[in-house]
Formats: C-alpha cells, sequence, structure tokens
C-alpha cells in the first residue's frame, strides 16, 4: 500500500529498510499514504511547515524518503579505530553479521585480475597497515577480531558533526558514488536522518536509496569499501611517470635538460615530487594539469629551450600555463596518445573482452555495491571478487580510451576559434593569440 502511494507521485520505492524489517518514522509514513496523486511543490512546503522537519522534507521533495535511526541506536567516535573497538565490545549482532572484505583480504591470484600493479601493491600496504594498527591496539588473540571490526568501520561509518557513526540496519543499503543518502542529523529531535538531496530521476531510481561514498575514486572504494562502479563518473588514477617517460622517448629522443626543467617545476611547487601523485587520467578524457606540465617538459626540443629563455624560462611558461607554441601542443598530444596507447596494448584483456564478461556475469554495479554477508560461500566470494576486478579494471579502460579519444582528437586538430587551444587536460587554456 505504502509503495504503490509513493511509486504513484514518482517517489522510488526501494528501501533496504523496508526488506530489512528496520522501521520507518510512524509518522511519515502516515503523511506518505496521504500524498495526493498530483503531488505540488506547494502541498510539499505546506507539509513541511505542518508535520516535517525541513531536512526530511528536502528528502521527501527530491525523491528518497529519509531513513530515521536515533541515536541511541547507534555507535560513535572521532576515528575509525576507536569506533571499531566499541563495536568490538557493543558485540553487535546486526554489525557482525555482515562482511567488508576489502582487497587487501584477496589472494594474489585474485589481485592480479585488478590488472593494475599500483593497486595491488596499495592493498598490500592497506593490509599491512591496518593489521599493524590492531596490533597495536591490543594483543596478540584479539587483533584479529579488532581488525575485521576495523575493516567493517571502513565499510560502514558515516559521518556526522565531525564524528563517525555506525547505525543499525544500514549495512543492507548499498553504496554510491560520488552522490547517494548522507546523514544529518534532525535539529528537533535530535535522531539522525539518512537523506538524500539528488532529485530522483530514471537513471537514479536504482540508486535512489544507495548511502553516498563520496568523490572517490575505484582504487579508493576497493581499498576502504570493496566494491567498484565501472561507470563511475568520479574514477580516475595516478598515471605512472615511467609510462609518460616510455612514450615521449619513443617518438623523439629526450633532451638531457628536461630533467632540469622538471627539477624547477618541482623546486617551485608547479609539479608535485619524483612519482606519479598528481599526474592523473579521469573519467570524461581529462587528465590532471600536473600530468599536462610533466608531458609538456618531456615534449620540449633543445630549439624551444633555446628560444623561450633556457630552462628557467620554460619553468614559469609551463608553470603558469603559457602555451609555448601549437607545435609544442601537439608534440604533447602525441605523447598523450602514445601513452594511452601502450597502456591499453600492455593490458592483459582487451576493453571490448572485459564489457563482454561483465555482461556475461549479468549483476548490476548496486547489487555487488551491497556488503557481503559474513556466511557467504567461498564460490560465492570468488566470484564477486572476480565482478569487482573486472568493474575496477574496465572503469580505468574506459578512462583511458576516453583520454586518448580526446588527444587524438587535438592532435588532428589543434586549433580552436577565438584565439583558444583546446588541449585534453584543459578544456580552454587561454592564450596570447
Amino acid at each position: 500500500m505504502i509503495g504503490k502511494a509513493v511509486a504513484d507521485v514518482g517517489i522510488p520505492f526501494d528501501l533496504p529498510a523496508a526488506r530489512s524489517g528496520v522501521p520507518l518514522d510512524t509518522a511519515l509514513l502516515d503523511i506518505i499514504k496521504n500524498i495526493p496523486r498530483n503531488v505540488t511543490k506547494e502541498f510539499l512546503t505546506g507539509l513541511g511547515q505542518k508535520n516535517m522537519h525541513a531536512s526530511l522534507l528536502t528528502s521527501l521533495a527530491a525523491g528518497c524518503v529519509p531513513h530515521r535511526v536515533p541515536t541511541s541506536a547507534g555507535l560513535r567516535a572521532n576515528t575509525h579505530i576507536d569506533l571499531a573497538a566499541r563495536l568490538l565490545v557493543a558485540d553487535e549482532p546486526s554489525w557482525l553479521a555482515f562482511s567488508s572484505d576489502q582487497i587487501h583480504r584477496w589472494s594474489e591470484e585474485e589481485l592480479a585480475e585488478l590488472q593494475w600493479p599500483r593497486l595491488q601493491a596499495a592493498a598490500r600496504e592497506r593490509g599491512a597497515e591496518w593489521r599493524s594498527l590492531a596490533e597495536s591496539q591490543t594483543d596478540a588473540i584479539k587483533a584479529p577480531a579488532l581488525l575485521e571490526a576495523l575493516e567493517i568501520v571502513h565499510r560502514h561509518a558515516l559521518p556526522c558533526d565531525g564524528e563517525l557513526w555506525l547505525l543499525d540496519g544500514t549495512a543492507s543499503f548499498p553504496r554510491s558514488a560520488p552522490s547517494g543518502a548522507s546523514l544529518k542529523r534532525c535539529d528537533e529531535s535530535g535522531d539522525l536522518l539518512l537523506v538524500s538531496a539528488e532529485p530522483a530521476t530514471s537513471a537514479s531510481t536504482s540508486t535512489a536509496s544507495a548511502i553516498g561514498s563520496g568523490w572517490r575514486t575505484n582504487d579508493e572504494l576497493l581499498l576502504d569499501e570493496g566494491w567498484a562502479d565501472e561507470d563511475l563518473r568520479c574514477d580516475g588514477f595516478d598515471l605512472p611517470e615511467e609510462e609518460m617517460r616510455r612514450a615521449a622517448s619513443e617518438l623523439a629522443p629526450v633532451d638531457e635538460q628536461t630533467e632540469g626543467v622538471l627539477a624547477g617545476l618541482r623546486r617551485l611547487d608547479y609539479l608535485p615530487g619524483p612519482g606519479s601523485a598528481g599526474c592523473s587520467l579521469f573519467s570524461g578524457g581529462y587528465v590532471s594539469d600536473d600530468c599536462g606540465r610533466f608531458l609538456q617538459a618531456l615534449s620540449l626540443t633543445v630549439d624551444e629551450l633555446e628560444a623561450y629563455g633556457g630552462r628557467d624560462g620554460c619553468v614559469i611558461s609551463i608553470g603558469e600555463g603559457v602555451a609555448l607554441s601549437l607545435e609544442h601542443e601537439a608534440r604533447v598530444g602525441r605523447v598523450l596518445v602514445r601513452t594511452c596507447e601502450n597502456l591499453l596494448a600492455g593490458f592483459p584483456t582487451s576493453l571490448r573482452s572485459d564489457e563482454a564478461a561483465l555482461l556475461a556475469a549479468g549483476t548490476a554495479a548496486v547489487d555487488d555495491a551491497v556488503a557481503p554477508p559474513k556466511g557467504e560461500g567461498v564460490g560465492a566470494r570468488s566470484a564477486r571478487r572476480q565482478r569487482a576486478a573486472l568493474r575496477s579494471r574496465l572503469g580505468r579502460k574506459r578512462c583511458i580510451t576516453a583520454v586518448l579519444e580526446r588527444a587524438r582528437a587535438w592532435v588532428e586538430r589543434p586549433t580552436a576559434a577565438g584565439g583558444t587551444l583546446r588541449r585534453p587536460w584543459k578544456v580552454n587554456v587561454r592564450t596570447s593569440g
């Protein structure tokens, strides 16, 4: 009855709270039952003034029914490890019935399915870090249990007013990124409300009741929460510096003065330190400004170094976003194209084969973003991990392919109207002419 009333006004009704037996606010349910078929903004405004707190109204107007939880039904702390310790002492069966299964729990064979050595190394480092943290807080006998509690906290804890909360019932909610429901406090009752600020659309209906993990990449989601989404619009990853150097050297000899330019860019904080932090590729076909600067430095010729004031002159020009020449910009684009081509060629599987494999798996990302039960069978766990690895590497290949297509388009037509250069890493870059 309630589901039909909500569906009649176009509000998605797929609350895990309803499926898991967690009761919604009784007064709110009474209000939902009486929502007219042709609901109006004026009606909702009046409803909010008479019956509901403003945050409830915001959630209802956005198309999502809020999940209300009294503060007495939750655990809170200021840090993940403190909350894990409280969870362990509280011995909450509703939480300990779930698994988290972040990728540091995976076998080496399963990690290899990620097809990204840096992420595989990060998983090992994360596992060592969390084990060390758990062991530093308790004795060797209790450390494994504290580690498991810490994993649960990292997957499920919700921030609110500077604290981390574990709330009954929310473990069965799926996760989503970058948007999704977040935790708010009701000023009148003090209760915690899990509300969504996003309007409901046909594209968002399936994740209308998902909890938002924020603007995070698939690598971060796998490390902290154990899931990935191949269509993640906030996805991105650090581009290995050695891959950019390799691509530049394949197209033309890299002058030894280039190292001086790179050192100067780092000395003046135009680039991060050695490595790849900041040199990133993003979904939608973009790369970071740091990546653009690094590629510009790698693409300098001896003549350009002399023409634009030597090493220091090139450092300032590149650092301040001044295009040296159209020829140089096109060369930068070609290095980026080669970098992307090399990356795609180096994967054991292709983008097309991964897409076919995911289609054959037949499981939606939102379904895999729900925490698995603690008693999950070995076969089910293995299949879920394979899908997570597949989604991760598919998202990465889609990022690279989008950048490749944008860079190729720039190389083929490196001009734009209005005295503006269009570069793969910036939509519009002003130039002097």
